[in-house]
Order: structure tokens, then sequence, then C-alpha cells
């Protein structure tokens, strides 16, 4: 047992949920890119710190790391995102991002409250448990270079050295869903692209110095090579040029590939560097910024996971088949080696963030609901429940049970 005084007594779930939903609100509107997360980070520190947990912050940049150690028993990671994206916000919710162009449009925010609300719960029960929590709150894992950054900065040497990691990510389903499945992530990688030729009067440039096209012929490469080996790619961000009349000197594009493996990615990105030349009068580089595998579920893990949810959440609310071709760089955690050549287990999932009957009738009707990336993407707050229960129940699963009887109002 740790010597670090932590709160006592029960609360009750419906008070610990009230004050998570003002944590939303306020993570929510005010968002912070990849690699920037200073006060999302903070505040963040700050609520653990409040539950007597041992935070270190600033781990691989803005990362925060707590650690909640409760006798002897296993080590269980429980890990949530704390940047947003560049999106401007459309949703016209109360508690809009306050931030011009920068939006919570993915739901890390939503994981944010997860990761509080179960070592809340976990700190206020430990007379049921045996073992160390570690929670992490990881920067930039949209731009895939989070995770490694919190590797290469100790994270399974200056702390206890996870038997399971566990993660969680809200999706377009229903609220109350919980979805487990083997394939619930594609390995990725996102590139940027500079290219550059010399500038010159729009009315005299030949084909040879015409940037714009250039993009174009590049966005073609990648996705017909991508194609050609089971892939999926393009260029998704371009900036080029300054007025009407003259040919760009420079310009640059970010894109992605994503594939079931890492592997078919780095071969996509290396046939399309070596296709550069193609590109004709135009000098081009190509350098990847980040890259993550599929997330590799621990198959033993699931079955444990899909159980516990299922008692949580009810057996037609689990699914177990789910497929998504998202990314996410929590794959890295377990595709590290120990020193004992053993790799830490993953448990992942998806739990749902849209209205029942919203969802119902899109499915019927054919309708677009708005998912993560839109600027309209709008999870219920109902769904912060679902995302406290899920990840509580799931850590406390792979914990050592210590008493039968859970204090009342301290299991979701």
């Amino acid at each position: 047992m740790s010597a670090i005084e932590r709160p006592t007594g029960v609360r009750p779930v419906g008070v610990v949920l009230s004050l998570l939903e003002d944590l939303y609100l306020d993570l929510h509107a005010h968002p912070e890119l990849s690699g920037r997360e200073e006060r999302t980070a903070s505040v963040i520190a700050e609520r653990l710190r409040v539950l007597g947990v041992e935070v270190t912050a600033n781990v691989g940049g803005t990362g925060v790391v707590g650690v909640i150690e409760n006798g002897s028993g296993p080590t269980v990671m429980i890990r949530s995102e704390l940047d947003a994206l560049p999106v401007h916000e459309q949703t016209a919710l109360s508690y809009a991002s306050t931030v011009q162009g920068v939006m919570h449009a993915c739901g890390h925010d939503l994981h944010l409250v997860g990761l509080v609300g179960a070592a809340e719960l976990l700190v206020r029960s430990e007379r049921t448990w045996r073992g160390t929590v570690v929670i992490v709150a990881q920067p930039a894992e949209e731009t895939l270079s989070g995770a490694a950054a919190l590797l290469a900065d100790g994270l399974y040497t200056r702390w206890p050295v996870p038997d399971v990691a566990l993660a969680q990510h809200v999706v377009p389903l229903p609220v109350g869903v919980v979805a487990h499945g083997p394939s619930t992530t594609w390995s990725s990688a996102q590139f940027r692209a500079d290219l550059a030729t010399e500038p010159t009067h729009s009315a005299i440039s030949g084909p040879g110095f015409d940037l714009v096209g250039r993009l174009g012929l590049l966005d073609a490469l990648v996705r017909d090579t991508a194609v050609k080996q089971g892939a999926t790619g393009g260029l998704y961000a371009l900036h080029t040029g300054t007025c009407a009349n003259v040919t760009p000197a420079t310009a640059t594009a970010l894109g992605s590939v994503r594939a079931p493996a890492l592997a078919t990615v780095d071969a996509v990105l290396a046939d399309v560097r070596s296709q550069l030349a193609e590109l004709g009068a135009v000098r081009a580089e190509m350098t990847v910024t980040g890259s993550a595998p599929a997330v590799a579920v621990d198959s033993e893990l699931m079955s444990d996971l899909v159980s516990e949810h299922t008692r949580a959440f009810g057996r037609g609310r689990v699914w177990t088949d789910y497929i998504s071709y998202a990314a996410d760089d929590f794959s890295l955690y377990g595709t590290e080696f120990l020193p004992d050549g053993s790799r830490v287990r993953l448990g992942y999932w998806m739990f749902g963030g849209i209205d029942p009957r919203t969802w119902r009738a899109a499915r019927d009707d054919g309708s677009v609901v708005p998912a993560n990336h839109s600027d309209r993407f709008t999870p219920e707050l109902t769904s912060l429940r679902a995302a406290v229960v899920a990840m509580t129940t799931a850590a406390r699963s792979q914990l050592v049970s210590h008493r039968d009887a859970d204090p009342e109002g301290t299991t979701p």
C-alpha cells in the first residue's frame, strides 16, 4: 500500500458521474493539438493528485503517468489520449470548442473521463482488490507518435511494467454497446511529402513546373500503389501557392496509408518513394512522421473482458466481431519486448456514443451519423457512464479480488 493519502469512504456513483460530466464539458471546450496538450495534461494530473495518485507529468512530452499501489498482485495499465484535432467544430453545443480550428472530434475527452472515473472508483474501493494500477494520459495519438515518445522516456523502466494494458475508444454505435474483436484497428503510417521546383509566371510555365498538377499525380500514385497491395491511402492536406499568376515554388502534402499489416504499409511507402522521380522536374522528398501496427489484442484477455463487460452491460450489448479500419498507437505498448522476452498483453474495445434511436433510424433509412473526425461528431453525455463502467470493470477484472463484496456505491 502506498503511503500517499487517498480518499476514503463511499461516494455514490451518481455523484462521481456528475463531477465527471463537469470535467468532460471543460475538456471538450478547451481542446489542444497533438504535442501541445499542456492545459489538458495539467487538468488530468490535478484530478489524479486529488485522488491521492502518485503523478508524474511531462512524460514523453506532455504525458501524465499515475500509479496506484495497493499490495501485491498484477500490474494493470489503463491508458487514454490527451490530444484533439485541427477541426473547426460545427456542433452548436453549449460546451463546444472555444479554440478556433481545434476540436475533440475523436472522443479523446470522453476517454479521459473514463480514465479518471476508473481511477476514482478503484481508489475508493481499494479494500476489494490488490495489485498496481498504472494510469497513462498519452499525448499525440492523432499523429501516431505519442506512445513511442512515452516508451522512449522510460514508461516500462521508470514505472512498474504492466501485465496487461487496457484502452477503449468511442465510436458511432448505440450508447451502452461495447464492441470487441480481434481486428479492431489497422496498421497505419502518416507521411509528409515536400515538393519543390522553380517558380515562374503562370502564362509561360510548362507542365514540369506545375506543382499543383504534380500533387494530383502524387495523390494518384499513393492511392494506386496502396490498392495494388491491399491497402488504402492518399493525400489529405495540401499547402501551396501564394497568388493566381505565379506557379508555386514549394508544396507540402500530408497523407497516410493503412493496411492490416504494417509491413504492407511500409511496402507501399517504399514503392511510392521509388517512383517519386516520375514527377518530372519537381524535387520531392517523403518523410514518415508517425506509424503504428494494428492493435494485437490478446485473445485470452479479450475473452476475460467480454465476460466482464457482459456482466456489466448485458449479453445483447456486447459484440465480439467488431472490425474497424482506424489506427491507434496503443498497439506500440504491446510490441516492445520486455527484458524476459515477453510482451505486454493488450486489451482494447470500442463503446457506443450515439443515441440508440438515432443509430437505428440511420441504419434503417441509410442516413449518415456524424462519426469520429467529423466536425459534427457529438457523443451523447449518457456515454460518460459507459466509458467509466467499461474501463473500471475491465481493470478490476485483471486485479486480485480481495473481498467478495464491493462497498455499496463503488461499483458503476
